[in-house]
């Protein structure tokens, strides 16, 4: 930990808010996954957008959220921030899509 950062945290602190960022990080993406999976019509426009939903994960969940974390380099409200719109876009598309599931009456 020879960068700076945000918050004074112990070694011990930092573990587990990475395992909790990646726990929250993963569980959110396969939600989204599982979303997109109802809703695309087809299967090669489903791998297409696999294809996006995992660049998103890796560049932007995986650097930005998991990585940096307590970096100094970003704002601070910049993570919370992260985490609440992908939390909102993810809740979002899951009453969209328990809308058209129960309007679908797949029995």
């Amino acid at each position: 930990m020879s960068s700076y950062y945000w918050y004074d945290v112990t070694f011990w602190e930092y573990i587990v808010w990475s395992v909790l960022a990646i726990f929250f990080s993963s569980l959110l993406l396969g939600t989204l996954s599982m979303a997109i999976s109802t809703v695309v019509p087809n299967t090669i426009v489903l791998i297409g957008i696999q294809i996006l939903t995992t660049f998103v994960m890796i560049a932007g969940v995986a650097f930005f959220l998991i990585g940096d974390t307590f970096s100094i380099f970003h704002p601070i409200w910049f993570v919370p921030t992260g985490y609440a719109v992908f939390f909102v876009l993810v809740v979002g598309l899951m009453i969209v899509v328990g809308k058209r599931e129960a309007r679908r009456n797949v029995l």
